[in-house]
């Protein structure tokens, strides 16, 4: 039956399994939920320390109003004339944030800010088309809410009927003025038309005539213009509920933060090397099979190893090397596969490079079976080298028809030299101790090397 990892290495280099995120959200599950769980109780603290906006709308109607002086601008003798522009919607807006609507505001309970905060808590909006302005206040409590839209919309036309008041008075004062200035010059002309020398002087007086006359119409509809202020069309009523709901917003704000938060930690936290503990911890660019998981049960590891004998006599092999992470992880296995190489009838024995020293101290004792083992065992120093292995291997082969040569890390340069020579190589992985930085090295010098290792072993940390 084929491996997870061997499933993996089968479907390509560029092709990062599903398992891999489902692996990662459960290494970094406490991560994930923690930060969900935070940003969701910071949601529930705003929620709890901030005051609820309620806001109340009222409806104006601002009718069209001239707001600067004259209604019609005499712009030469002959009479020509234009109207002045009507006021804008966005000159009513800014009626509505004027100095005196806002400290007509400030001087009422729940309004006692500066200007800038109350221009920031008053929303002023017009339909298209239309001279209603929707203004719409807000405030922590509804029934200053509702207060406060009606004190703007009467400090509001109050201050228009105030500005439309003053502008017809300055028109009608202009309008006089200019009639008693067209009366001063009729005055002046000769009283006689017939006694006129020239026709211009004729001309002239018709002219000052007709603007005399213009004048008079404009001042009488003055006269009769009633001041439209304005009117409030809809009152404002009385919020039911707060605005922005944050009984509701904020703690699915905060979960959702939080839980980007945490995915965003959990990815930071997986670029860090990681212990592996299953085959699923493998990194995806381990193009290799797992041949066997060892366990803690004897049957077992005997299966495991006979799986591995099988595949070294099956290939034919003469030498093999066995690789740990760390170095003694593969010591172990390498042991059981000489011994079950044993049991199936073949001359086997073991080329131990020992890192702690022992090598030169038991050299006394090479060639002869080790521990109780059924194979001879031919041990030495890695400080020796190539000359020293080399001494070794060849010693071992005058005795065994089968080498298995163990005791190095898959990332030295003594373990390429070794795969180099070596029919078959396994990788053995101590679970909870081999990082998978450690294996993707490895793995990637076998590969630069062009000595790909067959398999890898995954075995249990060794009991005290």
């Amino acid at each position: 039956m084929k491996s997870r990892a061997g499933r993996r290495a089968q479907a390509g280099p560029d092709v990062v399994p599903l398992t891999y995120y489902t692996s990662l959200l459960r290494r970094q599950a406490l991560v994930i939920v923690g930060a969900v769980l935070l940003g969701t109780a910071l949601g529930l603290l705003r929620t709890m320390t901030t005051a609820p906006v309620y806001t109340s709308t009222v409806s104006v109607m601002a009718p069209a109003e001239p707001l600067h002086t004259g209604s019609r601008r005499l712009t030469g003798q002959d009479g020509s004339s234009r109207r002045p522009r009507n006021s804008t919607m966005d000159t009513e807006a800014q009626l509505v944030l004027s100095n005196e609507v806002l400290t007509r505001l400030s001087s009422f309970q729940g309004f006692r800010v500066d200007h800038d905060e109350l221009r920031r808590r008053i929303k002023i909006t017009a339909p298209a088309n239309t001279r209603v302005l929707n203004i719409a206040v807000s405030a922590s409590r509804p029934e200053t809410a509702q207060q406060g839209a009606g004190i703007v919309a009467e400090a509001y036309l109050s201050l228009r009927e105030q500005i439309v008041g003053g502008v017809q008075q300055r028109n009608r004062e202009a309008l006089q003025r200019r009639r008693a200035v067209l009366e001063k010059r009729l005055a002046a002309l000769p009283g006689d038309e017939a006694a006129m020398p020239r026709l211009t002087a004729r001309s002239r007086r018709q002219a000052l005539v007709n603007q005399l006359s213009s004048v008079e119409k404009e001042l009488h509809a003055l006269e009769s213009r009633a001041i439209q202020s304005g009117e409030v069309l809809r009152s404002p009523a009385l919020p039911t509920a707060p605005d922005d709901v944050n009984g509701e917003l904020g703690p699915a704000t905060g979960a959702g933060v939080g839980l980007i938060v945490g995915v965003g930690i959990a990815l930071v936290r997986n670029r860090r090397p990681r212990l592996i503990r299953t085959a699923v911890d493998i990194p995806p660019q381990v193009q290799v099979p797992v041949l066997a998981e060892l366990g803690q049960h004897s049957a077992a590891r005997s299966n495991t190893y006979r799986r591995l004998r099988n595949l070294a006599f099956d290939k034919r092999a003469s030498t093999v090397l066995v690789a740990g992470l760390p170095p003694e992880a593969g010591v172990r296995v390498a042991r059981g596969l000489a011994s079950l190489c044993v049991e199936g009838g073949a001359r086997t024995a073991l080329v131990h490079v020992d890192a702690t020293g022992e090598g030169k101290a038991r050299r006394g004792h090479e060639g002869t079976a080790d521990e109780h083992a059924s194979f001879p065992v031919f041990r030495t120093p890695s400080g020796e080298g190539d000359r020293g292995f080399a001494r070794a291997l060849a010693k071992a082969r005058e005795k065994a028809q089968l080498v298995v040569i163990t005791g190095v890390a898959p990332h030295t340069a003594e373990a390429l030299s070794m795969a180099a020579i070596s029919d078959l190589t396994f990788i053995v992985v101590e679970r909870e101790r081999a990082s998978d930085r450690e294996l993707v090295k490895g793995m990637q010098a076998f590969e630069q090397a062009t000595v790909p290792a067959q398999g890898l072993v995954l075995t249990g940390p060794q009991k005290a």
